[in-house]
């Protein structure tokens, strides 16, 4: 016979039964259970977005690394070429960064006139090497969101049909991944510059009064007390923008509502800082990233400016690769949690997607 204690009931589930160690009593006592979670709290936000984070990383990590890779190979090329140009020797001689940048120079006035004229001439042969580089950032920067929007939807899908009568859904392949978000790179790439065109109109518009007060004369005071008034009201009026429009890239990455700027507008209604503080939280953790970058580099002044560029640019890529991740899983997950997931539709490409994943294992 088992000791005295309370023991699982054996005729009522979820029930405590205390034995007395001879026979069943009836006293008895109800099974505590934990309430259900908040799907929408802070803390299935976090645990989600780091879930889809290590999903990500795991598999297309290798993908994004070789996009971002082209890049950084671009650049470095670029940089190769017109710093070992004659003109670009001639300035590191002048700044004393032939060696590395462990050196200090002291220029004389005509030393600093010609520096001052070579960084013109090389600016200006640098311009179509800038906007070669700059195109090929923003399809990379474009088509990364595009391809982790995709595959954390996808698993967000999956997560959320556990425990469910559906079928698995099969994994793409990263090359099936990388086919599909290339599709989405124009409305991601639109997403950007509507959002750029709306915060240029901002500056624009913010300046407008600025000039208008120097220009008709107002005096100092005036001119001061309009900057400080329109700056503020920009940078508030601004804060408010961005907060609205947050989510149209990840929108525009996952599909079904275009460049995704109203859609963003409509999910942010009424959840500004629902929204804005866990988006702030995953670009602060992204940002400490790139600051460890930046520590790591300061520290290779000694080393000569090809080989400390290459350095840079090969732990700027890991940088981007991760930040990309985290940022990007971040939003879906926000947008799971604030609009959720009409099944393997969020994965915008139904054609394609929707009736080719279910059944398959």
């Amino acid at each position: 016979m088992p000791p005295s204690g309370w023991y699982d009931d054996p005729e009522q589930p979820f029930t405590w039964r205390y034995w007395d160690g001879a026979r069943w009593t009836e006293h008895r006592s109800q099974k505590w259970t934990p309430p259900p979670r908040d799907p929408t709290s802070f803390s299935a936000w976090f645990e989600r977005s780091f879930a889809c984070v290590k999903v990500a990383l795991r598999r297309v990590g290798l993908l994004l690394l070789a996009l971002w890779g082209v890049a950084s190979l671009l650049t470095f090329l670029a940089g190769v070429v017109l710093l070992t140009s004659g003109d670009g020797r001639e300035l590191r001689d002048l700044l004393g960064f032939g060696a590395g940048f462990s050196t200090t120079t002291t220029l004389t006035d005509s030393q600093a006139d010609r520096a001052l004229d070579l960084f013109g001439d090389l600016f200006v042969a640098a311009i179509p090497w800038i906007i070669v580089v700059v195109v090929v950032y923003a399809l990379v920067s474009a088509w990364s969101w595009a391809i982790v929007a995709r595959v954390t939807v996808s698993h967000l899908v999956e997560s959320n049909l556990d425990g469910e009568q559906f079928p698995a859904i099969r994994k793409e392949s990263s090359g099936e991944i990388a086919g599909a978000s290339l599709r989405r790179v124009p409305a991601v790439i639109g997403s950007f510059l509507l959002f750029g065109l709306v915060f240029g109109g901002l500056i624009v518009v913010a300046a407008v009064p600025i000039a208008l007060a120097a220009g008709l004369d107002l005096g100092a005071a005036a001119i001061v007390l309009t900057s400080l008034f329109v700056v503020v009201a920009a940078v508030v009026l601004g804060a408010w923008l961005w907060g609205r429009l947050l989510l149209a890239p990840a929108i525009a990455a996952i599909g079904g509502h275009g460049v995704g700027v109203r859609r963003s507008w409509e999910l942010t209604n009424g959840r500004f800082w629902y929204v804005v503080g866990r988006v702030i939280i995953a670009f602060l953790i992204a940002g400490t990233l790139g600051q460890v970058v930046n520590l790591v580099t300061n520290f290779g002044f000694f080393l000569d400016f090809v080989v400390l560029l290459a350095i840079t640019l090969v732990l700027q890529t890991a940088v981007s690769v991760i930040s990309t991740i985290i940022q990007v899983s971040a939003m879906v997950v926000v947008l799971d949690q604030i609009d959720g997931f009409d099944g393997l539709d969020a994965l915008g490409d139904v054609d394609d997607l929707h009736h080719r994943n279910l059944g398959q294992g």
